[in-house]
């Protein structure tokens, strides 16, 4: 009976010291793999800003368009003046979203730190860049469904601290953190795209109103180059004018999706990793998609027609 008892103890001993190394293997591995969700984190933030810029510039591209809409189809242009267009405005709007994006951007910046406890020092730091991030995404007040709940939650989990090393805490805050932007982004995807259809539709119907007269047909053959008469090549060069505007729009369009799915797919990590045995397949997997949806570059500024 001694001897089978000591037997068992010795196997316990061994089993330990075996599964020791396999522990802090599997530790290693959820801390460097919160680092990586945190750095793709920071990439989704700035493909977020990255489209709230294209939404700017669209926003110019807008007034371009219709200065070079009333500029041509003038029958008696003034050479003296040039055309005032007021164009859609909503950059206070992107402003405060933003500004609340780009907090966002240091909370992941802290994070990837902090994921390793070596970097003890930075949890007030982390802390603070959390508070700062929740009150900006507050402060914009978005309507989005669930979001002064989400709000609430993360108040209370910021309120608990934060401390390195602690990969499963910090993606309990992170994964309420990345819900709140995602209900933020996909409250406001609607009104974005039908800005930009409504922007394409409008300079559609206009390039079609534009009589034939007002353009150099001698001219326009050197970018028509099929074989058909001069006033047939003008309204070619209307669709093609027309053509390159809606693919542009649909390009960033797709982008604005595609860092809504972004969103998702970073909020779905974070929940992996806030669980108690995170599988390091999956979490490997959304972070390849994520890099994915986001590595496409965005479309070009728009440009208004030679």
């Amino acid at each position: 009976m001694v001897r089978s008892t000591w037997a068992r103890s010795a196997l316990a001993i061994l089993a330990a010291a075996l599964l020791a190394p396999l522990g802090a293997c599997a530790a290693r591995s959820t801390r460097n793999l919160g680092a990586g969700v945190a750095v793709q984190g920071q990439a989704v933030t700035e493909a977020a800003m990255d489209s709230y810029q294209a939404l700017a510039a669209e926003q110019d591209a807008d007034r371009r368009q219709q200065e070079f809409i009333r500029i041509i189809t003038d029958p008696n242009p003034a050479p003296e003046s040039l055309p005032s267009v007021e164009a859609t405005s909503f950059d206070r709007e992107l402003a405060t979203r933003m500004r609340a994006w780009r907090a966002l951007g240091e909370v992941y910046a802290l994070f990837q730190q902090l994921a390793d406890p070596a970097f003890s020092d930075q949890a007030g730091a982390a802390s603070q860049a959390l508070a700062s991030s929740v009150a900006n995404l507050k402060g914009v007040g978005s309507p989005a469904p669930g979001l002064a709940t989400i709000v609430g939650r993360l108040g209370s989990l910021i309120a608990a601290g934060v401390q390195a090393g602690k990969v499963r805490e910090h993606n309990l805050v992170l994964m309420e953190l990345a819900r709140g932007y995602r209900e933020l982004w996909n409250d406001d995807l609607p009104a974005w795209e039908r800005y930009v259809a409504q922007v394409n539709d409008t300079y559609a119907r206009q390039l079609a109103s534009i009589p034939l007269e007002r353009f150099d047909l001698k001219a326009i053959g050197s970018e028509i180059k099929e074989p058909y008469p001069p006033a047939t090549r003008a309204q070619l060069y209307k669709v093609q004018l027309r053509d390159a505007a809606r693919a542009r729009g649909a390009a960033l369009t797709a982008r604005l999706r595609a860092v809504g799915r972004a969103l998702a797919a970073l909020e779905q990590a974070h929940t992996e990793l806030a669980k108690q045995e995170p599988s390091m397949t999956d979490v490997a997997l959304l972070v390849d998609d994520i890099r994915a949806l986001i590595t496409p570059a965005l479309p070009p500024a728009r440009r208004p027609p030679p």
